[in-house]
Formats: structure tokens, C-alpha cells, sequence
């Protein structure tokens, strides 16, 4: 599987579609920070080697094939202080530089925001961004407590968000739209603008294939569904790769409480309720470390 070339085909698949209902703004990511996107998995995600002929001898070409991951980390969508701005899941800025590597003196890629309409209250600045994303701080954090470091947890794990794009609405603030509202009829027992079934499902046939592909070919034991939405796609994903592993018929899948500093009081905290749960679902390293609020 060619990890680059697939990835590059949902960016420009998700670029296609239609606007949903009640939204005047759609980012995508993928698109305008590529190159940053791109580094991110040929640094962690590819592999490549040499092929050998019958006799087992350099034959003189190279291949290029994707890593093997035993957990997804599976998020929603972009936030506006992270994805939006780095390219990356959970992208938040100094992690994303720490994942990203590049050196003093080296190009850092800007957005390429041409053809781009931006919500005059969201705008992209991209790596050169300061505002730290507390979601995505707190989640490669905690994280790479329990595994004990950044490079070890992308060692042990491939992060996608199911639905790459962000979403804003038409006011002044530029109400940040997440996937799951296109499903609700309701919202606090108002009718909900933004309820859009047709468009959930377009989202569907376009994230869904893409993510059981990666999934199957990295050979994923468990997927760690970070919220709810998270969670009802990443069933959906275990029940369509059952072939993932030999030993692993169908991948477990263990839900992360969102890191958001709405759903927990602390980074510490945070980390110790990821820690419980992979501990309870069976799925913890076998080397994690002791974290603790």
C-alpha cells in the first residue's frame, strides 16, 4: 500500500465534496499543509528496503511499503488551534514541530492557502502558529507518559483524525462545526441547522474506506477512539478489517475520554484515565509507565 498516494487521494476526495448544511466555511488540511502531512508520515509511517531475487540476493531495486502500527489513535476532526494550523492530528504546535523534525535552518513549509476561502475569525497561520492546541498537548503528552516518550509512542502508534476537515459556521465568531452535528436533529430540543444525514454519509463512503485500508495494512490491534464519535467509527473500522492480525481477529477498540480541558480537570489527569483504560481493555504496553494525576 502506498501510504503517500492514498492519503493525497482522500485530501482531494474530501475536497470535492459539497458544502454540508449550516456551514459557510470548510478547511481542509490535507490539502494546504501537504508537505507537512506528507514529512509527517514518510518520517514515521514508511519503510522502505530492498528486494531480494530468488536466491534471496540485493536484486538492485527498492520498495517502499508502511509500517506496521498495533494501535490507531482515532480523533474526530481538526481543531482550529491544531490540525488547522499544523496539518497533523491532534497537531498541536510544539508537537508537531517535535514530530516533524526539521532542523534550524530548514524550510518550514507555509500554508498554501491560494483558492482558500478563510472565516475572517479563523485564520490559518500554520507552523509559524504560537497558540498551543490543549487538546492535542495533553493528548501526545499523556500519551508519551504511558509509553514513555514522543518517539516512542509514534513507534507504537498511527493517528488519523475519521473526518479530516474542520468545519465553521456563518457568525461572527465562526462557530466551529464538528462532524457529529450533521446527525443530530436536535440541539437542545431547538431544531438543528445543521442537520445534514445526506452529508454524513457522503463523509462515510469517502473517510471509511480509507481508514479500514490503513488499518489493515499497518495491521492494528487496537484502536484508541478518542470521544464518542471516535468510538462509533472505529467499531464501524474494527468490524470491516477482522483480517488485521492473526492474533488479533478484529481490533479491540479502547475509548479515550477526550483530552479536552472541558471533559478533565488536568494533563495529569487526563493521562492517568488513558493509562485505566487501556490497563482495563487489556491493550496497556508492556512497558508502559506509571502516570498519575
Amino acid at each position: 500500500m502506498d501510504l503517500i498516494k492514498i492519503t493525497r487521494a482522500l485530501a482531494d476526495d474530501l475536497h470535492a465534496l459539497r458544502r454540508p448544511a449550516g456551514v459557510s466555511h470548510v478547511y481542509n488540511p490535507l490539502r494546504y499543509m501537504w508537505p507537512a502531512h506528507e514529512r509527517f508520515l514518510s518520517r514515521h509511517y514508511i519503510m522502505t528496503g530492498r528486494l531480494l531475487d530468488g536466491d534471496g540476493n540485493d536484486d538492485g531495486e527498492e520498495y517502499q511499503g508502511v509500517a506496521t502500527r498495533r494501535y490507531l489513535i482515532l480523533g474526530m476532526n481538526p481543531g482550529p488551534h491544531g490540525m488547522v494550523q499544523t496539518g497533523l492530528p491532534f497537531g498541536d504546535v510544539v508537537n508537531a514541530a517535535a514530530m516533524l523534525g526539521y532542523r534550524t535552518g530548514d524550510q518550514v513549509p507555509a500554508p498554501d492557502l491560494a483558492g482558500v476561502e478563510l472565516h475572517p475569525s479563523r485564520p490559518v497561520i500554520g507552523l509559524s502558529a504560537t497558540r498551543r492546541e490543549a487538546s492535542g498537548e495533553r493528548l501526545w503528552g499523556g500519551l508519551a507518559a504511558i509509553f514513555g516518550g514522543l518517539e516512542q509512542t509514534l513507534a507504537a502508534c498511527f493517528a488519523a483524525n475519521y473526518c479530516p476537515l474542520a468545519y465553521f459556521a456563518d457568525d461572527p465568531q465562526g462557530t466551529n462545526v464538528t462532524p457529529e452535528d450533521f446527525g443530530k436533529k436536535t440541539i437542545k430540543g431547538e431544531p438543528n441547522p445543521r442537520h445534514d444525514p445526506g452529508y454524513a454519509a457522503e463523509l462515510d463512503k469517502v473517510c471509511l474506506p480509507y481508514l479500514v485500508r490503513v488499518a489493515r495494512a499497518m495491521r492494528v490491534e487496537v484502536i484508541l477512539a478518542v470521544g464518542r464519535y471516535a468510538e462509533a467509527k472505529a467499531n464501524i473500522i474494527a468490524a470491516l478489517c477482522p483480517e488485521a492480525t492473526q492474533q488479533c481477529p478484529s481490533p479491540k477498540v479502547v475509548y479515550l475520554t477526550h483530552p479536552s480541558p472541558l471533559a478533565t480537570r488536568s494533563a495529569e489527569e487526563w493521562a492517568a484515565m488513558a493509562r485505566g483504560a487501556l490497563e482495563a481493555a487489556g491493550a496497556l504496553p508492556s512497558d508502559a509507565s506509571e502516570v498519575g494525576p
